[in-house]
């Protein structure tokens, strides 16, 4: 028979859940950014490179925003929003593209839905979210559970007494 002492690990287990509380939630959300690099890297692979319709853009829709094609994979960001502890969160953010003043989100929805324009010519949906989001979030998933784990343990080094680790 073999007989396995879980008494440790009792111990940090009831130790971790106590520190999060403690744990500033910057470290968890620098640790989720690090983690979500790689969705980030692969949803600007996917992204479609348009043409440039315009130079200045089209009738009362004018501007650089308007006239960028291609800016769809430039515009690919990473944002971190607060978590809902309550729900027991530790950390949220989305990876998609940008929709600021400039950038070109505003028109994301019609890659991924598709749509037909004005001559009648039907656009095809391209799922380029979904399909960076289904390749890459079992690897997101394992990097935050490292990062959160190296970050504990710095924080820890740094903040908490040494020994009672």
């Amino acid at each position: 028979m073999i007989r396995i002492d879980t008494s440790d690990l009792d111990r940090l287990e009831k130790g971790l859940s106590q520190y999060r509380t403690v744990l500033p939630k910057s470290v968890a959300a620098s640790a989720f950014r690090n983690a979500i690099r790689p969705m980030l890297q692969k949803v600007k692979s996917e992204a479609p490179i348009g043409k440039r319709s315009a130079p200045n853009g089209w009738g009362k829709r004018t501007g650089r925003e308007y006239a960028r094609g291609g800016y769809t994979r430039r515009d690919a960001r990473i944002k971190i929003i607060p978590a809902k502890t309550s729900a027991g969160e530790v950390a949220r953010g989305f990876v998609g593209i940008s929709s600021k003043k400039n950038r070109v989100g505003w028109r994301t929805h019609f890659i991924t839905t598709g749509f037909t324009d004005r001559g009648g010519k039907k656009h095809g949906a391209n799922q380029f979210l979904k399909r960076s989001f289904d390749a890459t979030i079992e690897i997101a998933r394992n990097s935050f559970g490292r990062e959160m784990a190296g970050s504990f343990q710095k924080w820890t080094k740094r903040n908490l007494p040494q020994g009672r680790y």
